[in-house]
């Protein structure tokens, strides 16, 4: 094999290894010939029920994947659902009736005769009563211990769905007749109505009550609060949307639809957990539900393939910690108990000598190369500040601090640590590290300076502030040029690798087009047009071999443009929120942005296509770079901690990759284009063959079902949703009894939320 081979190979192993993160783990898997209409799990997780159009259901063991039954009806199956308990089963179907079955024995316990079809049939919440709904319109609230109807409610037109609310007090109704309406469970009173444009196909509560989520066949659904109020955006989709759910903690929506995808949604913000849709498959999906723990999701499809996909098993944001990188990604300087450790970004080894910094130094900077650390202090009171240079390799102080009598001051060291520039208002000192003398007389920007760098050469200092760039001479103090003239407030500039350009961007608190815009550092003349953005470009930077431009915007986007014509090279790159920062890899074939949406994500540099999921943070980030190679990102949160995340090309073979793709996506082809493989297998063959020879693709650890509930959890209570962080602290706790750290927070928790009520 040529080298040229291997390296596309490897390139091939990464590129579909990330595309296969879209997707959860497919954990469970079963191919039955018959049309599917529902598919529920048993309150416990460990069953489901399988309803089918041929007037039969199935309960499925996860355990061994063993299935009982077929117990069946007379006719078409529309739905079957668990009692709260677990030992019962309830059916609706097209026979005009609704059965109870024991889920052990699968014997009929009764039988509900209805004068039409029965479109559903939920279990309240004890368990002592049946809501079903019929397609004459009426929807029949059964005591099950009599088997006689106490309240019913009428629509219009035909009944698709209803069911109780969690607390029992109300019924949610959804009909043809175009709404969908919440009612009294004891007097049958209209409470609550939501019009829709086209029939309405369900209904569910949120898991506290307060707000209901409709599926409709206008291909939307809509969130609302309880007394009618609707939410916006609605959940656009490709067709017809036949279920929409609340997961068990309230923070996500999951709608499944007739265009072959399921979606998950943050509540919240009403907007996609991803940019693409989730879970495609090769068949028009009817159904999707949650687990009761909600770690998995339910997908059954109108072919008759049933999925389940563990949302757990994936990867969890990295341990977070305060470290600064240099600006090239090799140095990673990890700041802790007033020393400064410096490790190789690409290994990970220590690299150099540890530096011992006094407390008291509160912010620290890396020269672009990783050499050298500025630490400064400021008294509380007045000045002097104090600078201190570490020379990382030696891990010495160089030389002796400096004193500087300015506060307030900015700082930027060249990267052989020879010469320090002190920045204050329009004031540019510049400072030779050796001897703490001024090289010649201090500079005069044009406006107030905002931030400066030296270029790798320590020939040149940028400065930039309000809607100027300048570039100055280091050696003899003079503005290489007339200063750079923005039309708004310059947020970015970044330095071409060779030192021969420099682009620079634009934005205000406005929502006005900006641009990123590139200029010849020889002749301070610009290079081709603007690169113009529907709001302000926050951050600009040049591909490893200077071809191409990168740009990050406020109008929720990125775009890769040529850097000599201007030309736009990709399909912007959309995010949910402003786009802050965004970084080539070091091949220049893989792009990071971060987003104020708390998302960073990789993407496919000439195509535009995502290639990852979302990298998904707490605390919100302020930025993203790749570390010295391709398979590694860091991110940087506001509150000022970092994360390193790792991505490995996938070892196994490239047909086994493509193979596992086209298992999850359904088919040989998705978003991302062609899944090549030369197997013929079917989906079923292929599913039993890729779990047999990689068992662990197809399965959760306990430690991670773990990490994602403490995860779930400190996220949850970060944003203040102590209803979604008690879900999770209570399973954490249920399963780790002895840890009384997770039961003291369960405990703090569960206060917050009885103040919230």
């Amino acid at each position: 094999m040529h080298h040229e081979d291997r390296a596309d190979e490897s390139a091939d192993r990464l590129r579909l290894g990330l595309i296969l993160m879209q997707c959860p783990k497919l954990i469970h898997q079963w191919s039955e010939s018959l049309e599917i209409n529902d598919g529920e799990f048993s309150p416990d997780g460990k069953r489901l029920v399988i309803a089918f159009a041929s007037g039969h259901a199935k309960i499925y063991n996860l355990d061994d994947n063993s299935a009982s039954g077929p117990f069946a009806q007379s006719d078409f199956i529309e739905t079957a659902t668990f009692s709260p308990n677990g030992r019962l089963v309830a059916t609706a179907s097209d026979d005009h009736t609704a059965c109870i079955y024991d889920a052990s024995t699968l014997a009929i316990v009764s039988k509900l005769i209805h004068p039409d079809r029965v479109k559903s049939a939920r279990f309240s919440s004890d368990g002592l009563k049946l809501v079903t709904a019929c397609r004459d319109g009426i929807a029949r609230i059964w005591n099950l211990q009599t088997g006689t109807v106490e309240v019913s409610v009428s629509h219009e037109k035909r009944l698709h769905f209803a069911e109780f609310s969690h607390n029992g007090r109300f019924i949610a109704t959804a009909s043809e007749d175009c709404t969908g309406r919440i009612w009294d469970v004891k007097t049958g009173r209209l409470l609550a109505t939501f019009p829709h444009p086209q029939w309405v196909t369900h209904i569910s509560f949120s898991p506290d009550d307060s707000e209901v989520v409709t599926a409709c066949s206008d291909h939307k659904a809509r969130v609302w609060t309880i007394n009618g109020q609707p939410r916006f955006p609605v959940l656009a989709h490709e067709d017809i949307v036949p279920n929409a759910d609340f997961s068990p903690d309230g923070r996500w929506l999951l709608t499944a639809c007739l265009d072959g995808t399921a979606r998950l949604w943050r509540d919240d913000i009403l907007q996609p957990v991803e940019i693409n849709s989730i879970l495609p498959s090769g068949e028009r999906i009817n159904h999707a539900g949650f687990s009761p723990d909600g770690r998995c999701v339910i997908t059954t499809g109108v072919k008759g393939t049933v999925r389940i996909w563990d949302f757990s098993g994936g990867d969890l944001p990295p341990k977070a910690e305060f470290c600064k990188v240099s600006a090239d990604g090799k140095r990673l300087a990890l700041l802790k108990d007033g020393s400064i450790v410096v490790r190789d970004a690409a290994t990970d080894k220590p690299w150099g000598v540890a530096s011992s910094i006094m407390r008291s130094f509160t912010q620290t900077k890396l020269t672009s190369n990783g050499r050298y650390a500025l630490a400064s202090k400021t008294p509380q009171n007045s000045p002097p500040q104090t600078l201190r240079i570490l020379d990382l390799l030696t891990g010495l102080p160089l030389g002796n601090d400096f004193q500087l009598d300015q506060r307030n001051c900015k700082f930027s060291l060249s990267d052989d640590g020879h010469y320090l520039a002190v920045v204050s208002d329009k004031l540019i000192r510049l400072i030779d590290t050796r001897s703490h003398q001024p090289l010649g007389p201090a500079m005069n920007a044009s406006s107030p300076v905002h931030s400066a760098f030296f270029d790798p050469s320590g020939e040149h200092l940028m400065t930039w502030g309000g809607n100027v760039v300048q570039v100055w001479n280091v050696t003899n103090g003079q503005a290489c040029f007339p200063p750079l003239i923005f039309s708004n407030s310059v947020s970015s500039v970044s330095l071409r690798g060779d030192g021969r350009q420099i682009v620079g961007s634009c934005w205000d608190d406005q929502l006005t087009p900006c641009y990123g815009q590139v200029w010849d550092l020889t002749t301070g003349l610009p290079i081709g047009p603007k690169l113009m953005q529907g709001d302000g470009v926050l951050s600009v930077c040049f591909s490893p071999d200077g071809s191409r431009i990168g740009t990050a915007s406020e109008d929720f986007t990125a775009i890769i443009w040529n850097a000599i014509s201007g030309a736009q090279l990709t399909p912007p790159m959309q995010h949910h929120d402003r786009v802050e920062s965004i970084a080539f890899s070091p091949n220049g074939r893989w792009i990071v942005t971060s987003s104020a949406d708390h998302t960073a994500r990789l993407w496919d540099a000439e195509t535009g296509d995502p290639l990852s999921p979302p990298l998904r943070d707490i605390s919100g980030l302020q930025g993203a770079m790749f570390l010295s190679s391709a398979t590694r990102v860091l991110t940087t949160t506001m509150d000022g901690a970092s994360r390193v995340w790792q991505f490995e090309p996938d070892e196994r073979p490239v047909d086994d990759i493509s193979e596992h793709a086209k298992l999850l996506f359904g088919s040989t082809k998705s978003r991302f284009g062609e899944f090549a493989s030369d197997q013929s297998t079917s989906l079923g063959a292929a599913w039993e063959r890729l779990r047999r020879i990689y068992p662990s693709e197809f399965r959760t650890s306990e430690t991670n079902r773990c990490r994602w509930h403490e995860f779930a959890a400190d996220e949850s209570e970060a944003s203040g949703d102590w209803y979604a962080a008690a879900f999770h602290l209570k399973w954490l706790t249920a399963n780790n009894p002895a840890n009384s750290s997770i039961r003291a927070r369960f405990a703090s928790v569960s206060k917050n939320l009885q103040r919230k009520k």
